[in-house]
């Protein structure tokens, strides 16, 4: 038998003229028994024998997929799900035990065989993704988080939140508790003012983004701008689909991207198909979810007091700035005389008592926050079935989730499906593809300030008034109806529930991706990869606020508050097509290992949004944008409507070296051309270099930690870029179409619009990384550490120039600009108890990051 390795450590086996690819030997995870197959034998046949066994770990737990062949390569199986094997072999024939991550063994075919496979640290799950190629995990020289599925919190709801306290250096911040909503995500720290500081996304080697648009739902009754808080950072990717995610921190790993991985790179891998027989799994979840915490307020009868001692104290004051000398009997004034004597300072009398001056008990007690929260359980399921055979390997699955909001009436219901295959036309020729739809449906809750949010008018709403009236129906505008001729003279809110269920706030979209790339071996450690894709995103986003809610102090059904009734319907299309060529050159002589890449890239997204406002609605009978009214004017266009294109075309070039895994030098360097910046500085360069020593393989290292210890100190300096900015920035733009008076006559016009900077440029973060890895007790207890000192310059900045330009600011590069972001990170991972029935594993990490602005060349003022 003639073994022989390749770059990232997948063996190749050579059985009697038949070469298989190791994952062909090695199978996958499944629940089915694989039947052996048969080899040619070179030479006459002695007596068969029927061999069969288990084999395990050193923990006892049974491997799966592990190779067995004998040395003369006549015969081979591969272990079942439970470590099983079964075939037929000559008497006498030595046989070979090998898998991914495991110490070989040979050992003489027996009948019934017990074989236990040790684990080589070295090559036990080292290898991950570091963009466009994969790398052993010993060899790196930068700082890179690998999380794997079971290390994940699968249980999570949404990808992001899996990520929790999984990776150093790595902040997930949940900022809101809707289900539809995504999580913010910060790399070392925030080294922006007004660009996004968003890691980029890379799922199974396509570079994505979130693409949710914003409405009056989601804040105001705007309906322009992006709103983070549905930016989609999880791609709403079902968080079973998911193999490995690897966290590009430092700027040497991320520079490969260029000018999208100022703030990080994360790099998504989804599960793909293994040797074996196809196998069905499903996989369902059900949770709880709550509000963590209630806000400590009033209850109905505290709330009475301070309502009548403000009036009171009040009218007091009002009283003795008159020159009166202020007597306790004055509290006893009825309405009419504070008015007389004051103009003001009426007290509602359902709650006060006048001749006793004494708070009545308020006839209702409600907590809203008990009314529009609730306890709110979620299901989800996954359908997959993966499997292969020589040439062909598959994973198909199929998601749905259920997910209703904690706040009454929202809710997110997302459908996912994931198709991976890999295929091999050649020993040199190799394809694959990936296909995925996520469809969303979602209920959103209106945000923002009073009236206009429902989490605000939760907290500001009176106690003392109830939810429902007598007849069972919703009881609304309180706060805007008077009592005995008199009002509450405070902010007007409206009851919380009422408006969950009348504002009306869908959103609804689809997300389809298809990828295919193609690998040919041009000669021997040379290969030529094409990586093509698409991405289509539509999204149908409606809105509609009611005529049967009050507005400010007009109770409902007014005119006013019939003439505030809006509805907004919006339709987004994006088309995302992406490019990507690339040659790979690996070379081993001697104890030197080389690794060349060189590519080209292009990436093109088209937007279209269509957004109309309709107005002038007589009754809520129909409630979306085609119940307006009939005159024209009761629709309106809306000032996002638009069409836009981004491209982004790069060169790449990286180089790994390493001397007998000892010394490791990388550099690499990508230049981007960025449609979203002007002429002069369209291009922008990015540059890395780092290094490593593996100082445990050194001969006077001499197990300084201990027997089994490995020591690896690494460095590096990077320099990448941030172009998360709006489309044209760069070029002055004419103002939307509207009427001017020429002659005495109303006529179309235009007239500037945004005055830009033509010399508008890159966004940079320059970041230094030292670090160390540490292995102590064979691996069972693993450290690591990295310091980083990172500036980010010639920020974009939204600044302030005098109204009379015709805008208030513009965008334009500080170019003595300095954020500087300064840290530490350090993760620990232990396997402390590994059995073949019970297993105890830690991980825990901690970061320290100082986030200062240094300077902002003179800017007044951050915005």
């Amino acid at each position: 038998m003639q073994r022989t390795k390749n770059m990232i450590g997948i063996s190749l086996f050579c059985l009697a003229g038949l070469t298989l690819p190791a994952a062909a030997l090695a199978g996958g995870y499944h629940k089915g028994v694989f039947s052996g197959f048969e080899m040619p034998a070179g030479n006459k046949a002695k007596a068969p024998i029927k061999v069969s066994g288990t084999v395990t770990d050193e923990a006892g737990k049974p491997v799966e997929g592990v190779s067995i062949v004998t040395k003369t390569g006549s015969t081979g199986a591969v272990t079942d799900f439970k470590g099983n094997f079964s075939f037929t072999v000559e008497e006498g024939a030595m046989l070979v035990f090998s898998s991914a991550g495991y110490v070989s063994q040979e050992l003489t075919a027996a009948g019934d065989m017990k074989v236990v496979l040790k684990t080589d640290f070295k090559e036990n799950e080292t290898v991950v993704a570091i963009g466009y190629t994969k790398q052993r995990k010993s060899d790196l020289t930068g700082a890179i988080s690998s999380v794997k599925a079971g290390e994940m919190n699968l249980s999570s709801p949404t990808l992001s939140q899996a990520l929790v306290g999984k990776v150093a250096g790595v902040q997930v911040s949940q900022v809101s508790g809707a289900p539809y909503a995504g999580t913010k995500i910060r790399v070392r720290g925030t080294g922006s003012i007004n660009a996004s500081s968003e890691p980029l996304y890379v799922v199974d080697g396509y570079a994505v983004g979130g693409n949710t648009s914003a409405g009056p739902g989601n804040g105001g009754t705007g309906t322009g701008g992006f709103n983070a808080n549905t930016n989609g950072n999880d791609l709403f990717i079902n968080p079973d689909d998911i193999e490995s995610i690897e966290v590009l921190k430092d700027a040497a790993s991320a520079a490969i991207y260029g000018s999208r991985a100022a703030a990080g790179v994360v790099l998504i891998t989804t599960k793909r198909g293994k040797l074996g027989k196809g196998k069905f799994e499903y996989n369902t979840q059900v949770s709880v979810n709550q509000l963590a915490k209630k806000v400590k307020l009033m209850n109905s009868q505290e709330w009475a007091e301070l309502f009548v001692d403000g009036r009171n104290g009040a009218y007091r004051d009002a009283l003795e700035a008159q020159g009166v000398v202020w007597n306790d009997s004055f509290y006893s004034d009825d309405n009419a005389t504070r008015t007389a004597k004051t103009g003001g300072n009426q007290i509602i009398p359902y709650l006060y008592d006048f001749p006793t001056q004494t708070v009545k008990t308020p006839e209702f007690d409600t907590d809203w926050q008990d009314v529009v929260y609730r306890n709110a359980f979620s299901h989800r399921h996954t359908l997959s079935f993966s499997g292969g055979k020589e040439g062909l390997r598959y994973a198909i699955s199929g998601g749905y989730q259920d997910a209703p909001g904690i706040m009454r009436e929202t809710y997110m219901k997302r459908t996912n499906f994931r198709a991976n295959i890999d295929g091999e036309i050649s020993k040199k020729f190799r394809v694959a593809a990936n296909v995925s739809y996520t469809g969303t449906n979602a209920r959103e809750a209106q945000e923002g300030r009073f009236n206009q949010g429902v989490v605000m008018n939760t907290l500001l709403m009176m106690p003392i008034f109830p939810v429902y009236n007598a007849d069972g129906s919703l009881q609304i505008g309180q706060t805007s109806q008077r009592v005995d001729g008199y009002t509450f003279a405070i902010q007007p809110t409206e009851n919380p529930l009422a408006m969950l269920e009348r504002i009306k706030t869908t959103r609804q979209g689809n997300r389809a991706t298809f990828n295919g790339t193609a690998t040919y071996d041009i000669a021997n450690g040379l290969s030529a990869k094409i990586n093509l894709g698409t991405q289509q995103y539509s999204e149908k986003y409606e809105y509609y606020y009611p005529t049967n809610l009050a507005s400010g102090e007009n109770p409902p059904g007014s005119a006013a508050a019939i003439n505030a009734a809006r509805a907004v319907a919006q339709n987004l299309t994006l088309t995302d097509r992406m490019a990507e060529f690339t040659l790979n050159y690996n070379k081993e002589f001697g104890k030197s290992k080389l690794d060349l890449l060189g590519g080209y890239s292009a990436q093109e997204t088209v937007s279209d949004i269509l957004a109309f406002t309709g107005s002038n609605f007589s009754n809520d009978l129909i409630p979306e944008i085609t119940g307006r009214g009939a005159d024209a004017a009761s629709l309106s266009m809306n000032g996002n409507t638009g069409k836009s294109v981004t491209t982004l075309i790069s060169y790449l070039g990286r180089a790994m070296y390493n001397y007998d895994s000892r010394y490791f030098l990388s550099a690499s360097i990508r230049a981007d051309a960025s449609s979203r910046f002007g002429p002069e500085n369209r291009w922008g360069y990015f540059p890395s270099v780092s290094a490593g020593w593996s100082l445990s393989d050194e001969k006077f290292y001499n197990n300084w930690l201990g027997e089994g210890s490995t020591v690896k100190v690494r460095a590096s300096w990077g320099l990448s870029g941030n172009n998360n900015i709006g489309n044209y920035r760069y070029s002055h733009l004419l103002g939307t179409p509207g009427g001017t008076v020429i002659g005495g006559s109303v006529v179309n016009a235009t007239w500037p619009g945004q005055i830009a900077d033509p010399a508008l440029g890159w966004e940079s973060t320059s970041q230094y990384n030292i670090g160390a890895d540490i292995g102590l007790f064979g691996g069972r207890i693993n450290l690591i550490a990295n310091y980083y000192n990172g500036r980010s310059f010639n920020l974009l900045y939204n600044q302030n120039i005098s109204a009379i330009a015709g805008t208030s600011q513009y965008l334009t590069n500080l170019r003595n600009s300095d954020i500087r972001n300064i840290g530490y990170d350090f993760q620990l991972d232990a396997r402390v108890i590994r059995s073949k029935d019970f297993s105890l594993n830690f991980s825990g990490n901690i970061t320290f990051n100082k986030n200062e602005v240094r300077s902002l060349d003179g800017a007044p003022e951050l915005r």
